[in-house]
């Protein structure tokens, strides 16, 4: 069913200067759509942030504590202000950084450029400690904590100074707060929000303060959550092996891994723009300095030596490759083997790239070419090595639970493999089914939003036309290129669950710059679980 004719949109596009296709909406809540103004048209990238490649830190180096900044290698150390200061955060941009200063009795909320002058104080109160600044991703507001009362509590602030709201009063406190990119989360470290629970774990809440998730369970200590830029991970500092070591997990919580490894205390992660490197605290030389590593934990290096202890690192860093940047996406070497479609189930496009991190991802779509509808559905991958032997499996399962006859479904595999293997061979999978594929689900009211920074956020609204309520809904989202290819697929949830029938809520997702600057339309569709 089309919900707007071609030419009505053409025309009132024309009328309102905005440039936006809609081919429509069908029963599973897919719609294709170009790019609304202001976003460039195909062909014309989304400006990019300029970025300094310069790490920010605390130091009393000089007798005084102050706010330093240097380069990537850690050469050319210049300190930019005086100040007790505390807990840095560059701006999306990287024109600006936001820190904890002690004015009288009590640590304010500043802002200042990157170079150290015009520095502004916009938390300004004289009864209250304002901590740990984070920047939305769109540089209007400022998430910290205060120590409002006799605990600490999250809040935010326009990053002029005006709208300070509490979000919510925890039990026991709250810290360390985190902004996911998209705007729709904050992380933070807690007591826990039942009594008797005094080990500090990881959370995440709406950005409106509702709906709080624990990320981590264990005994031990967990600070300093730091989101990904892409918002798939969040690094976070735990003392579950002893000592104070620098960890990542998926968003979700799953998938904790640990990144350093050693006796010392590691401290502190925050990420590069580009999501490749992350910078943290260590006294593992015997103070504390600041260090860098591969985001997976590899080349990890000292970049300041000093007797006095430098601690509070932001990375305001641009690399080259983006950890969406597709290289070597049609090398002239590999070759990709006849794939093996189920009768009922075909690949319509795919293809291999290695992001600057090293790992291979198999991007593209399948759809069902049967009659009937379709479950379990799967692509398999098989990877080979120049002499035919196969050097790694995979799969990626089907975002959504059934397929209708003609229904498409984005798929994405990454793997680990040797930086020589490029061939590859496509399998699919899938039993036939007499389950309805959600089709009650409406999404409407969708379009992309340029933030600051080149980030942009695609927005919406999905209304429950059936007759139970939904306590879970997974939307899928598949970004095209202008060819027609499959750039990036990506999952969400609506703002408010369980979904009754009849209501309606919106929902949110960040694009990454360089993604952004490659889509030209997209596909929505949605899943849910009664």
């Amino acid at each position: 069913m089309y919900r707007i004719s071609m030419l009505a949109v053409l025309l009132s596009s024309l009328l309102a200067g905005v440039f936006l296709v809609t081919y429509g909406c069908g029963p599973y809540g897919l719609g294709w759509h170009g790019f609304p103004s202001p976003l460039p048209m195909p062909n014309s990238p989304l400006p990019k942030p300029t970025h300094s490649d310069k790490i920010a830190f605390v130091s009393n180096r000089e007798g005084q504590s102050g706010i330093y900044i240097m380069n990537i290698d850690g050469s050319n150390q210049t300190r930019l202000i005086k100040s007790v200061a505390k807990c840095l955060s560059f701006s999306p941009d990287g024109t600006r950084i936001a820190f904890s200063s002690l004015i009288g009795a009590h640590m304010d909320i500043y802002i200042m450029n990157v170079d150290g002058s015009n520095q502004i104080n916009i938390s300004n109160t004289s009864e209250y400690d304002e901590l740990f600044p984070t920047w939305s991703s769109d540089g209007t507001r400022i998430a910290f904590t205060s120590s409002y009362g006799s605990k600490y509590e999250i809040c935010t602030i326009s990053s002029d100074g005006s709208n300070m709201k509490r979000l919510v009063t925890f039990p026991t406190g709250g810290w360390f707060p985190a902004l996911s990119p998209d705007g729709s989360n904050i992380a933070f470290a807690s007591d826990g929000f039942a009594s008797g629970e005094y080990n500090e774990d990881i959370y995440v809440i709406n950005a409106d303060g509702k709906n709080p998730r624990r990320l981590t369970t264990d005994l031990a200590e967990e600070r300093c959550p730091a989101w990904s830029p892409d918002g798939k991970r969040i690094a976070f500092s735990s003392t579950r092996n002893g000592k104070w070591q620098i960890y990542v997990m998926d968003a979700d919580g799953s998938n904790q891994l640990r990144l350093t490894n050693n006796s010392a205390k590691d401290f502190g992660p925050t990420w590069s723009p580009d999501g490749s490197k992350i910078a943290f605290e260590s006294d593992r030389d015997g103070n504390l300095e600041i260090y860098i590593m591969n985001a997976d934990g590899s080349n990890q290096a000292r970049l300041t030596n000093n007797p006095a202890d430098d601690i509070y690192a932001a990375l305001d860093c641009a690399s080259p490759l983006s950890p969406y940047t597709a290289t070597n996406q049609t090398p002239s070497t590999s070759t990709v083997s006849p794939i093996e479609n189920n009768n009922d189930l075909s690949v319509l496009s795919h293809y291999m790239y290695r992001d600057n991190m090293g790992n291979v991802h198999i991007v593209g779509e399948f759809q069902n070419t049967g009659s009937k509808n379709t479950t379990g559905n799967r692509v398999k991958v098989t990877v080979f090595n120049f002499e035919g032997s196969i050097v790694a499996t995979g799969q990626s399962l089907s975002y959504l639970s059934a397929l209708k006859p003609n229904q498409k479904c984005p798929f994405e595999i990454i793997l680990s493999v040797p930086s020589y293997t490029i061939n590859y061979k496509l399998e699919t999978e899938c039993q036939s089914t007499d389950k309805e594929s959600v089709s009650d689900i409406d999404i409407k009211d969708d379009y992309i939003k340029v933030l600051a920074g080149g980030w942009s956020k695609l927005q919406g609204k999905i209304t429950n036309r059936g007759n139970g309520a939904y306590e879970s809904v997974l939307i899928v989202i598949t970004f095209y290129d202008k060819d027609g290819r499959v750039v990036e697929v990506g999952t969400t949830s609506p703002d408010t669950l369980p979904l009754s029938p009849g209501n309606s809520c919106t929902f949110k997702m960040g694009i990454n710059p360089y993604i952004s600057a490659k889509v030209v339309k997209y596909m929505i569709q949605a899943d849910g679980v009664r």
